[in-house]
């Protein structure tokens, strides 16, 4: 049998789309070279917006016409999507075989057992109340090679915040902590497999805790690993930065620079209508410690963040704090969203949202500003030389892609002679600089060994 696997949304999603690619390569299954070519499609979707699952129904719609092309054909979703809508999905969509929460995946085999066996419109997306450790986890062993990237190792599952606009802890549970020695082995595993960069995920990774090991701990053990060049994590809560985490920064050589710190909103009267938990002022002062912290690190500490416009009750005066934001914290870049009503969230007790022409025209302004404000940071960056660890190759027109260490997306011309491959690292000189991407020439190598034909 042959899969194909489609998968939306956020850093967890991707790894637990390997997890179960995994799973299925054990169960003596092949990826399929196009959709067209796939016996089971899983589609591994999104929740967090409404703009997220109107277009998986959307992709579900087209997959109609291509399970009737074939009989026999199953198709399961999973996912966030998955979890928020369960029985409702088979209701809406009943050529649907297999409806699968995110903490059921290590049962992938046995339901796609069932479902071969006759059993169509299976729905599993009742988390057990405590469930064990290997259930939760199943590292992806068969890692791809060569080496993709980025490459991620989850750490931490579900979320114990309760901020009013978010649909996480409902559909991903309260959070749960991988243990140590079973993270360790996980990047043992991928640098065997030739990896030399990974990032640490969860939904609110900075929150881990295992035993009387804080997340600093976790980064510290980490780093440790023979073999690791480079180690990343996201996405964390300013709830959770803590000194040690702020030391750990600093201390840890291969630990880059740079951190995804979601503000939301630049109003502390939206911050508490949103249940956050903190001031802008303590935010500012956060990122303020984290970039005293890492000034003697080989690049300029690079922060992000997420940002909402439009939610119930903001003002031309709440949103005006959230372009200040900007211009304060500095970020290099955010994403940045209109509010979405989720179902059963606080927020939706709050009033009616932002009239969406009003939010749109704020998400406009606030996206200029960001834009700004990347792009002038990155021009700082104009004559430096930077490391970069290669994700792309493009041999035909001879460019490579990658990533430095704060996390800035730097292209540069293969050399003449020379070839380049995923997983180098390597120096290039910058000589432009836009809001998303710089541009250079390789000046030193291991980068682009020469060309051996």
């Amino acid at each position: 049998m042959k899969f194909h696997l489609l998968t939306y949304g956020c850093q967890m999603n991707v790894y637990d789309s390997d997890s179960m690619a995994d799973l299925l390569f054990e169960r003596g299954m092949s990826p399929a070279a196009s959709l067209e070519d796939a016996d089971l499609v899983l589609v591994n979707t999104c929740a967090v917006r409404e703009s997220a699952q109107d277009r998986i129904w959307g992709v579900l719609g087209n997959l109609l016409t291509w399970k009737k092309r074939r009989p026999g054909r199953i198709l399961g979703v999973t996912g966030c999507m998955a979890q928020n809508e369960g029985q409702a999905l088979v209701e809406r969509a009943d050529y649907v075989d297999l409806v699968l929460g995110p903490d059921g995946i290590t049962r992938l085999p046995e339901l796609l057992d069932e479902v071969a066996a006759g059993r169509r419109g299976l729905v599993d997306v009742t988390p057990e109340s405590t469930p064990p450790e290997d259930s939760l986890w199943h590292a992806p062993l068969a890692a791809p090679q060569p080496p993709r990237y980025p490459r991620f190792v989850s750490v931490q599952k579900g979320c114990n915040e309760k901020c009013t606009f978010c649909i996480v802890p409902s559909v991903r549970g309260f959070e749960r902590y991988r243990p140590i020695p079973h993270v360790l082995d996980e990047v043992k595993m991928l640098i065997e497999h030739g990896y030399r960069e990974v990032t640490l995920i969860g939904q609110t990774v900075n929150a881990y805790q295992y035993g009387d090991a804080d997340f600093a701990e976790l980064l510290y053990r980490v780093a440790e690993v023979p073999g690791l060049a480079r180690l990343r994590f996201t996405t964390s809560h300013p709830r959770w930065i803590t000194p040690r985490l702020v030391s750990a920064m600093a201390e840890i050589p291969i630990l880059c620079e740079q951190i995804h710190l979601p503000m939301q909103s630049g109003s502390d009267r939206v911050l508490r209508r949103m249940k956050r938990r903190y001031q802008a002022e303590e935010y500012f002062q956060l990122v303020d410690a984290l970039r005293r912290a890492t000034a003697d690190k080989p690049e300029p500490l690079a922060v992000s963040c997420d940002l909402i416009v439009g939610f119930p009750g903001e003002t031309e005066e709440d949103f005006q704090r959230t372009l200040e934001a900007v211009e304060r914290a500095q970020w290099d870049s955010a994403f940045t969203f209109m509010y979405s009503p989720r179902p059963g969230t606080a927020a939706l007790r709050l009033g009616e949202p932002v009239p969406r022409p009003v939010a749109h025209e704020r998400l406009l302004r606030l996206n200029d500003r960001v834009k700004a404000v990347g792009t002038a940071l990155n021009r700082q960056l104009l004559g430096r030389t930077l490391e970069i660890l290669v994700d792309d190759v493009n041999e035909e027109k001879g460019v490579l892609c990658g990533r430095s260490r704060s996390m800035k997306t730097v292209h540069a011309p293969i050399p003449e002679g020379r070839r380049a491959a995923v997983g180098e690292l390597g120096e290039v000189a910058i000589d432009f600089a836009a809001a998303h991407h710089l541009k250079g020439r390789v000046v030193q190598a291991e980068l682009c060994a020469a060309r051996g034909d």
